[in-house]
């Protein structure tokens, strides 16, 4: 008997696998955050109509100072920007010689300048509105205030950057930002005197007065200032001379051995020191008197001789 044969079928199950794109999709959102304080992002003290940040400026010249702003709730939502430069501490009274503030306001009046007794209307003076401006565009959320200004000539004298500038702005929601920087003021002095003086004088005279005293002096200075004067022998048309040591020039009309009463020579003597900052707008006055002793034996004749008057600094104003 025959063994029959059996085949075994196995069926192996196929694995397909399909891949199928998965749709990604991408896109932006915004989000608006509102009531977040503004940022003054810098100052810079410019020369007017130029560039530049200047570390040191001159009395009474115009300057821009530039005021970047930013805010996320645009320009329009910026109430008021104040800009304030002092020597010493900032308090809202205006003094000439040391505190000096500028606003500009979302309403009227748009400008304004720190006065004796608060905010004022602005002072031309020393507040250049029509140099001023806001941003062109206010929708924006970054813009440039200009204010234009000037300080008077007794602003103090400083070195070391001992003036502070800041600029301080509030949005409408009295959000608060500043940012400050420090400067100097340039040294301004200036002298105006009588050009000629005149003696009518006989040998042996012994402090004879100048003709028509006193003699007018006049100055302007935002330090403590010191007057130096020297002169040339007194020599005549023959060349006869004497010694400038008998030339004297004094505060007052009794010529003595006081601090003021300087007896001249041909080198620079300091004379009259500390005087006081002074100059705005009109300079200060001081009047002094010259004598002159002559020599017994003296030749007669026409005796001329220069003089020669600077003011210097002397010390920082406080």
């Amino acid at each position: 008997m025959k063994g029959t044969k059996r085949s075994l079928l196995l069926l192996l199950p196929m694995l397909l696998v399909l891949s199928f794109a998965v749709p990604v999709f991408a896109g932006t959102g915004t989000i608006t955050v509102s009531g977040v304080a503004p940022e003054v992002v810098s100052i810079a003290i410019m020369p007017s109509g130029g560039s530049g940040n200047l570390s040191a400026i001159d009395v009474y010249t115009w300057y821009d100072v530039k005021v970047v702003v930013s805010d996320t709730d645009k320009l329009t939502d910026i109430k008021r920007l104040e800009l304030r430069m002092f020597q010493t501490s900032w308090s809202e009274t205006f003094d000439k010689e040391r505190r000096y503030g500028f606003k500009w306001y979302c309403n009227a009046p748009e400008w304004q300048s720190l006065g004796a007794s608060g905010w004022t209307d602005p002072d031309a003076e020393y507040f250049a509105v029509a140099g001023s401006s806001k941003p062109s565009d206010m929708s924006a959320t970054e813009g440039t205030w200009t204010f234009q200004v000037r300080l008077a000539k007794v602003a103090h004298y400083t070195t070391g950057g001992s003036w502070t500038i800041e600029a301080y702005v509030w949005d409408k929601s009295d959000n608060q930002a500043w940012r400050s920087n420090n400067f100097d003021v340039n040294l301004f002095i200036e002298l105006i005197v009588t050009a000629s003086i005149t003696f009518e004088a006989t040998p042996g005279d012994s402090n004879k007065t100048q003709n028509s005293p006193p003699f007018e002096i006049d100055y302007r200075a935002n330090c403590i200032a010191k007057i130096m004067i020297q002169a040339s022998d007194p020599t005549s048309t023959f060349g006869d001379s004497f010694s400038a040591s008998n030339l004297l020039i004094d505060d007052d009309n009794n010529p003595n051995t006081d601090a003021r009463c300087q007896k001249l020579s041909g080198s620079a003597a300091d004379w009259w020191t500390g005087l006081p900052v002074a100059g705005t707008p009109d300079p200060a006055n001081k009047d002094a008197w010259w004598f002159v002793s002559v020599p017994a034996g003296q030749p007669t004749g026409t005796y001329t001789f220069t003089y020669t008057m600077t003011i210097d600094f002397d010390q920082l104003a406080t």
